[in-house]
């Protein structure tokens, strides 16, 4: 493990992020007083836990915070975070690198990271245990620190030596089992206490079990006979409910039998109900699916005419593409023509030029022979010639020279002309070209931002057309569904009303009457429950508190009701109740007023059912002793309390009668009562409403949607045509600039050969110059010799000599013209062969895109004839779907018929159901009674614990009197006893099972207390053995290095208490050379830094800690101690990683990496990295 970085930000003088990379070895910070050195050890110190800010020279805790400069304001939060390599695992984190980070905010508020994750300081500290990090270790040796290190009491100095000794981590364990077993302690004395209070308690507790026990038996005994009283009672009622039972069954069975026609109706209507809803629901989806299948055919459409812009398209390019092929053939035809020529010509130059080196060589041999013999001509007069004919040969053979070079001149001067004039040719041409690429690349970026522009506009309109087309296939939906709904509750609504108008819940006789109304015209006033007024919230109390009274008839006399009476019976028609309106009379009730004030109660039905005043007294003396209470509870607390003497009805429709007894339990449905269907009427009227209205809207919404759908589908087909038009323009535009690059490019490489070949002519013609100008300069140096006279043999000889190379002269002069000439053919055919090539090459990626671009063609035909396909049966489809619909739609029509014909039987068989009904409610009422009074006793018995089965074998004999009696002597002796406990018995057993599990706790913590005490010896002998191995080791070591640093002397290192290792202090004895043994207060302060890291040495040789901050340590050594200290941290540093803060240029030669601390701004430090290794190498 080694320390990878340290990130400092905000820290005292580090106001801004800083990261300091630590190398291997050695690595010296350097810098002026002042800067920030020392703060990079503090925040070191300060990130593995420094809780003491005075420690890093503070005063508080903000202090560690920049505090702002003259032109930064102060920080609110300080971090420093420290990265070190965990590559081989010696921290038990499953990364490579390991990260601890700390921040502090301005209020004090502190946080620790491990890995960017928030931790405790324990966790920190935990993880640091066995590296040599800890708080107390000396890793970190500030400005101070020496002092506070030798002037440490021996106690205080055991830290350090149990921090390098690994033992903290036992000495955690330690304090933890100590912890637990100090808790172990406290548990066993509140559990003795607890235990304590228990066994006073158990003495009175068993008296009270024992009284509870025979209470127990006396009200056992009472219940055997309260058994048996409800036993007798239930037999007294069964023998009654059996003589109604027997004619209740003759008529059930005929209403089973209606009931059963009925539920046959029943389930027939809701088959057809569901064959229409299932009929509606494949028209819905067919309707559904006939739009998907238009927006198909109209999509798939406009795909076809963007692919026919697009073949459009394609066959202009591709005519365009012929042309440009045809125009790139013609021009390699008139390269390939122009080669020919110029190749035609070279033959001719090449021909020219061997004639003119054939003549050369003759006159060269010509020459040869006319020199030989002017030689021979001229020996004679060698001696005396010599010196004027050396100056003459000389001056001779420089005029040549010159004439040569001043020929080569002319002729390099001709081709630098040409080459300039070409090199300005392409500089022209390369320019058009710039021009033509930057004015496609706008044309190329205004028509990619239009396609960019048209697709976004595209996308958006294509989105917004799916949202419409959802949007209107769910209005479609919920138009139909709410269609569907309203025409269901109309018919619901108008077979209510049939129901209401044919009297569906009033007896037969009942229906005779009305309907011959007419024979007693105004006398009749009407069915009671079509006097009254029912609100919502009572219908239920109504229906049941008025029963079949809701369809007894009021009439105005006795008289009136006498004569239907007669005129039913001479029609057999049957019977019914009549409420003469004169006989009719109530009796105020004095309670009533009390009653109506109790909570919960509504008031009386009487009072709470708005109603004419003609019926007012007929009303009171039905309904005024009636009541209305909010719940069964509150129904059976007023009756109680007002001794039974009324009738509660409850808003749900339970009942507690007058004299006590209660009817309840569930209700026939809502719909098949009288009040029921009145109310049901009602609201299905304001939903039928609601709903008309709702439809209407969604119906001018789905218009609306419908046109919004169209507009958008025709704005989607025309934004895909002018998409794809605009991204044939962007790929032809696109296809014409890699083109021109290409072309360029191929200029380019031609313009940079010129500017080689100008170069190299360039240099020759330096050349060239130089050679003439050296020419002239011999000529001007040459003394001017007076030439003897010569016979004339050697002047004609030397004549002829002149005349020969003045043609020699010549034939050189037209065989240099003539190989500049097939250099120029050479590189005019070079060129001419890099255009041809170039065409070809043009003309082959021409054929390629051709190529490509009539296959494209055939596949956007060939798509155009499938997509055409396509779009025929995609029509095909969505007719076939429309033509289905209007078949379904003709279907309707018979569900309608079916549906009329089954409410028709429906109505038949209730009006019969209804004669059956109305008899067995007689029945039921008088059955009512016995079984409330059957259901009281079965209770009783339930309440007891016991049914009627388990309840017989308790019978005792005897009738009810006999066994009241009994009753009342068992509640005499229960009263003897007094007041009784009766959870007695369940009390004692409880508290004697916490006594025996206190019993068992102390039992558990005994044996907790004894592990606790085996552990935390074991950690003692431990901690014992491991540090007094490595304090044998240190101080060896401490020994050797203190010989080494001071070249002499003894130093050795005691524990004060031997006996007792684990809490012995260390003490240092010091015998510097040539001294005594001294106090170490009295050592120099060079001699007490090398002291210390005499011993820092000695804990790094034992347990090399990852790395070591030293700052300023050796501010107090001489040069000859400083190198000695650096020679020593240098052998250690393969080990350790070492941080060194100093000024001494001899600890700065020993440094691996400097970093330099300065402050470029003032009040903010600032880093530079400097690796000694690379300079040096680069040096």
């Amino acid at each position: 493990m080694k320390l990878l970085k340290l990130i400092l930000q905000g820290f005292k003088s580090f106001a801004d992020k800083t990261t300091i990379e630590f190398a291997d070895g050695m690595t010296v910070i350097v810098g002026p007083n002042g800067c920030g050195k020392s703060n990079i050890s503090d925040a070191v110190r300060w990130v593995l836990g420094e809780q003491n800010v005075r420690n890093i020279r503070g005063q508080k805790a903000e202090d560690v915070i920049f505090s702002g400069s003259e032109v930064r304001s102060q920080k609110n939060a300080a971090t420093v975070t420290l990265v070190f390599d965990n590559s081989n695992n010696e921290l038990p984190l499953d990364t490579a690198e390991v990260s601890i980070a700390r921040k502090v905010y301005r209020d004090g508020e502190s946080e620790f990271f491990i890995n960017k994750r928030s931790c405790r300081l324990k966790d920190i500290q935990e993880l640091l245990a066995n590296t040599g990090l800890g708080k107390g270790s000396m890793v970190i040796i500030g400005q101070n620190r020496v002092d506070s290190i030798l002037s440490a009491k021996p106690e205080e100095r055991r830290i350090i030596f149990e921090e390098v000794a690994g033992i903290n981590k036992y000495k955690m364990r330690k304090v933890d089992g100590l912890r637990k077993l100090e808790k172990a302690s406290i548990n066993t004395e509140r559990v003795l206490d607890l235990k304590a209070i228990i066994e006073e308690q158990m003495e009175p507790l068993s008296k009270e079990a024992e009284k509870s026990i025979k209470w127990e038996n006396l009200q056992a005994e009472k219940r055997t006979y309260q058994v048996t009283a409800s036993l007798l009672k239930l037999t007294s009622a069964r023998r009654m409910m059996a003589k109604y039972e027997n004619d209740c069954i003759r008529l059930q069975s005929q209403n089973e039998e209606y009931t059963g026609v009925l539920d046959s109706i029943s389930e027939k209507q809701k088959q057809l109900s569901k064959e229409t809803s299932t009929h509606q629901e494949v028209m819905n989806a067919m309707a559904h699916q006939l739009a998907d299948e238009k927006a198909k055919s109209e999509q798939l459409r406009g795909d076809y005419r963007v692919k026919e812009e697009n073949l459009k398209h394609n066959k202009q390019e591709l005519a365009r593409l012929l042309e440009a092929y045809e125009d790139e053939i013609e021009a390699g035809q008139e390269l390939v023509e122009d080669y020919d020529s110029v190749t035609q010509e070279l033959k001719q130059e090449e021909v020219i030029l061997k004639e003119l080196q054939v003549q050369v060589a003759n006159k060269q041999a010509q020459k040869i022979q006319m020199s030989k013999e002017l030689a021979q001509a001229q020996a004679a007069y060698a001696t005396l010639l010599q010196t004027s004919q050396t100056v003459l040969v000389k001056k001779n053979q420089l005029l040549q020279d010159k004439k040569y070079k001043t020929i080569e001149l002319e002729k390099l001067l001709q081709e630098e002309n040409k080459l300039k004039e070409a090199i300005e040719r392409n500089n022209v041409h390369l320019v058009k070209l710039d021009e033509q690429i930057e004015i496609l690349k706008e044309q190329y970026r205004v028509k990619s931002s239009i396609f960019e522009e048209f697709k976004k506009q595209s996308d958006y309109k294509e989105s917004q057309y799916k949202e419409a087309e959802e949007k209107r296939y769910q209005l479609l939906h919920d138009y139909d569904a709410a269609c569907a709904e309203m025409r269901q509750m109309h018919t619901r609504r108008l077979d209510l009303k049939r129901q209401d108008e044919e009297y569906a819940s009033f007896s037969y006789t009942t229906k005779k009457i009305l309907q011959s109304e007419e024979l007693w015209k105004e006398r009749i006033i009407g069915p009671i429950g079509e006097l009254v007024q029912v609100p919502e919230k009572y219908t239920v109390a109504a229906e049941v508190a008025m029963g079949n009274i809701v369809s007894h008839l009021v009439v105005d006399t006795a008289i009136t009701a006498q004569k239907i009476v007669e005129w039913l019976k001479h029609k057999n028609a049957g019977r019914t109740t009549f409420y003469p309106l004169d006989s009719m009379h109530s009796h105020k009730i004095p309670e009533l007023e009390k009653v109506i004030k109790e909570n919960g109660i509504c008031g009386v039905m009487a009072d709470l059912l708005p109603h004419e005043s003609s019926v007012e007294e007929l009303l009171q003396s039905l309904l005024g002793r009636v009541l209305v209470a909010d719940s069964l509870a509150v129904a059976r607390k007023v009756a109680h309390k007002f001794k039974y003497r009324f009738r509660i009805v409850t808003l749900d429709g339970q009942v507690v009668n007058a004299g006590g007894s209660m009817t309840g339990g569930s209700l026939r449905k809502k719909e098949t009562t009288y009040f029921g269907r009145k109310a049901e009427i009602v609201s299905l009227q304001k939903k039928e409403k609601e709903l008309q209205v709702a439809v209407e809207v969604l119906s001018r919404k789905k218009k609306e949607q419908d046109s919004l759908c169209a507009d958008l589908s025709e704005q989607v087909t025309q934004d895909r045509e002018q998409m794809q038009t605009c991204f044939v323009d962007v790929a032809t535009l696109r296809e014409r600039m890699g083109r021109l690059h290409n072309e360029l490019e191929h200029k380019k490489q031609e313009q940079i050969n010129i500017k080689d070949t100008y170069t190299k002519l360039f240099y020759e013609l330096e050349q060239v110059r130089i050679a003439l100008v050296e020419v002239d300069k011999q000529l001007t140096g040459l003394t001017k010799v007076e030439v003897p006279e010569q016979d004339l043999k050697s002047i004609e000889k030397q004549k002829i000599i002149n005349k020969i190379e003045e043609e020699l002269t010549g034939l050189h002069i037209l065989a240099a013209k003539s190989e500049g000439l097939i250099h120029e053919r050479q590189k005019e055919l070079q060129r001419l062969k890099e255009k041809s090539n170039f065409s070809q090459n043009t003309a082959t990626q021409l054929t390629t895109i051709i190529k490509k671009k009539k296959h494209e063609i055939e596949q956007i035909a060939t798509l155009l004839v499938t997509m055409n396909k396509q779009c025929e049966s995609a029509e095909q489809a969505w007719k076939k779907i429309e033509k289905d619909r209007t078949t379904m739609e003709a279907l309707s029509g018979d569900f309608l018929e079916k549906q009329t014909l089954l409410e028709n039987e429906w109505k038949s068989v209730q009006t019969q159901l209804t004669s059956i009904q109305s008899k067995l409610m007689g029945i039921d009422a008088r059955l009512e009674m016995f079984r409330n009074e059957e259901n009281k006793e079965l209770e009783q018995l339930m309440s007891m614990g016991l049914t009627e089965r388990t309840a017989e074998p308790l019978r005792m004999k005897g009738t009810i009197s006999e066994i009241q009696k009994k009753i009342s002597l068992i509640d005499d002796k229960i009263t003897v006893l007094g007041a009784v406990n009766p959870n007695g018995v369940t009390e004692y057993e409880t508290q004697k099972e916490k006594l025996d599990f206190y019993n068992g706790q102390l039992e558990d913590l005994r044996k907790a207390q004894v592990g606790l005490q085996k552990v935390v010896k074991e950690i003692d002998d431990a901690m014992s053995t491991q540090f007094l191995e490595a304090f044998e080791k240190i101080n060896v070591e401490f020994g050797r290095t203190m010989k080494v640093m001071f070249r002499g002397g003894k130093g050795h290192l005691e524990l004060t208490d031997k006996e007792n290792p684990l809490n012995s202090g260390v003490e240092l004895y010091l015998q510097l050379p040539g001294k005594r043994t001294q106090a170490l207060t009295l050592m120099s302060g060079g001699e007490r830094a090398l002291t210390v890291c005499a011993l820092l040495l000695s804990f790094m040789a034992y347990n090399p800690a990852p790395f070591c901050f030293l700052d300023e340590i050796d501010a107090a050594l001489d040069d000859a101690n400083v190198e000695r200290y650096g020679r020593l941290i240098n052998d250690y540093k393969g080990r350790t990683q070492f941080i060194i803060i100093s000024h001494r240029k001899k600890t700065m030669e020993f440094a691996d990496t400097l970093q330099g601390v300065t402050m470029a701004e003032k009040g903010v430090s600032s880093l530079i990295t400097v690796r000694v290794g690379d300079y040096i190498q680069e040096e």
